[in-house]
């Protein structure tokens, strides 16, 4: 090797400890007080350079399919291939995921635990940061730490999806047991029987994190789980952490009730949302429609928008957010191996079904369609699904040409299948299996992806949830209240709306029929959006989460 390499060789190496130990420096002047860690505070800066410039996608960037070149892909993990490419949108660019990659990788686990005495300073001082750059929720949360606000969170709120009935005087293995065997047996317990809980008979419906205490967690954190149960009515009865059981008004309680709603948050948001909706079916959607549709087959037309971007935002989100020694293993408290498990878990023990069939196996389906029920998330569901479901077998029934044994189909549905480890999405053997097959693809970019994705709401307050915590806390850390605001405001860019005022006319050059379903859709949406309108103004709280004015046409984001 030539002596003016070596030298180039040696001024990098310079001019790389020389930034560090600077930018170290830097961190240590301007960070008052010591609650933004070294981590944080370069993706902080960051975050302000490449993504809160860029702009809102809109119904117009949204483009009927082209030929284009065979998809690549790259593997990311647990058996999943995602494409390296994406023809809507490019995302964050090459350089720049690197640059928050090389911080991920040299940047220190600091998990600091400063924490206000009064949480209003919390907030203040966060907010001097990141006020105006927090972007709304659906909800407002006026008394957030109440009992009444848990109800509502589990049955309208970020949990709704995971309440279910119980039976009375009768141990409950729950489905989480089903998890990988090999996982049991971690560090922070010695069996999971220990927690096999006595069901009262006023308790009917009730959702469970106690799963979680299989993962294991750095020094100091909490271990996430907690069992919530519900009267016929959904008033909380008690919340069982552990074994051990909290009852409303009792000592300890509002530190139960922070217990569980951040275990909540960790579960959905690693579990449901990024495994299932993005990595998984939204993964699966976009490689099957693009990577094996031609461009012009009518069932790519008609899944063209609702897989728009998926490719650019996995891409993007995986190495800054979600891979090892990313922002969400920081703001969790896992280790390394409590972090693969979890990610594992929720890759791996995937449910395929329709939303009235989940609420079926459930046994919520009769709460959902009680008159005056409380569980709006599952009878609001059930119409959004029932709109989604006529307008796919409406396009089916006028194009006429997207049938269950079409070659193309069936290589398309197959492809799902490969996508996903294990392969749980079912084979066609039908037209009804193909008609709920897309209806679920466009429920989960849509309507389910809003249900478990939108977390900012719940981020807001420190005492409302945290996503790492010491036993017995009560509110956020300084840290972990700048931590999770970067999460809420590096997913506040919104991919296409739902509902456009031109119905995604230019989506369907040239094929009258599907534009017509589409405008059919569009009415139904813009009805029940007015309808449920109406509704609330007669609610305590209203409820939004299936508003299709709030919802976007994919999860590319």
């Amino acid at each position: 090797m030539s002596q003016p390499i070596y030298v180039m060789i040696i001024v990098a190496i310079v001019l790389l400890i020389g930034g560090l130990i600077g930018s170290f420096l830097l961190w240590s002047i301007v960070q008052k007080p010591r609650g933004m860690d070294f981590h944080t505070f370069y993706l902080f800066q960051a975050t302000k350079w490449f993504v809160i410039g860029m702009k809102d996608a809109s119904p117009d960037d949204v483009r009927p399919a082209r030929p284009t070149p065979e998809m690549e892909l790259i593997r990311v993990g647990f058996g999943v291939w995602i494409p390296d490419t994406d023809h809507d949108f490019e995302g964050l660019k090459q350089w720049q995921i690197k640059i928050v990659e090389f911080f991920n990788w040299i940047s220190p686990f600091m998990d600091h635990w400063v924490v206000y005495a009064d949480v209003d300073k919390t907030k203040a001082f966060v907010g001097k940061y990141v006020a105006n750059l927090f972007p709304k929720g659906n909800h407002v949360w006026d008394l957030p730490t109440t009992d009444e606000s848990l109800e509502l969170m589990c049955l309208r709120g970020l949990f709704a999806h995971r309440l279910r009935k119980v039976e009375i005087q009768k141990e409950f293995v729950p489905d989480e047991e089903e998890l990988v065997e090999s996982y049991i047996g971690s560090n922070n317990i010695n069996s999971l029987n220990q927690n096999k809980a006595r069901v009262f008979e006023e308790e009917v419906y009730v959702v469970r994190f106690n799963f979680m205490q299989r993962y294991e967690v750095r020094k100091d954190c909490a271990v996430p789980g907690g069992d919530a149960y519900f009267s016929k009515d959904g008033k909380i009865i008690r919340i069982n952490i552990h074994g051990k059981d909290y009852y409303p008004g009792k000592a300890s309680w509002q530190a139960a009730k922070f217990h569980f709603r951040s275990s909540g948050l960790i579960c959905v948001t690693l579990m449901d949302h990024f495994a299932q909706c993005h990595v998984l079916v939204g993964n699966a959607a976009c490689r099957s429609t693009r990577g094996i549709l031609k461009y012009n087959h009518p069932l790519r037309t008609l899944l063209q928008p609702f897989t728009f971007g998926i490719s650019a935002v996995n891409r993007s989100g995986y190495p800054v957010l979600f891979k090892q020694r990313g922002l969400f293993q920081r703001v969790s408290p896992f280790t390394k191996r409590g972090y693969d498990r979890i990610m594992m878990d929720g890759v791996f023990n995937f449910r395929y079904g329709g939303f009235p069939d989940q609420l079926k196996a459930r046994g919520v389906y009769g709460f959902a369609t009680e008159k005056d029920t409380g569980y709006l998330f599952g009878s609001d569901g059930l119409q959004l699904w029932n709109i989604f479901n006529d307008f796919v077998q409406r396009y089916l029934d006028k194009v006429g040409t997207i049938k269950w044994n079409d070659k193309q189909v069936q290589e398309w549905s197959k492809e799902l299948r490969r996508s996903i480890p294990g392969f749980k999405i079912p084979l066609i053997e039908r037209q009804e299996d193909l008609v709920e097959l897309i209806t679920y693809l466009i429920w989960n970019g849509t309507a389910y992806h809003e249900a478990v994705g939108n977390v900012k709401e719940y981020l807001r307050d420190p005492n409302f949830c945290a996503t790492r915590w010491r036993p017995g806390d009560v509110s956020a850390s300084v840290q972990n209240s700048f931590q999770t605001s970067l999460i809420a405001i590096m997913t506040s860019v919104r991919t296409p709306p739902l509902l456009d005022k031109n119905c995604y006319a230019h989506m369907f050059e040239g094929e009258e029929k599907g534009k017509q379903v589409m405008e059919r859709l569009q009415k139904d949406l813009r009805q029940f959006s007015d309808d449920m309108v109406e509704r609330n103004k007669f609610l305590d709280f209203a409820f939004n989460t299936f508003n299709p004015t709030n919802l976007e046409i994919s999860v590319a984001i």
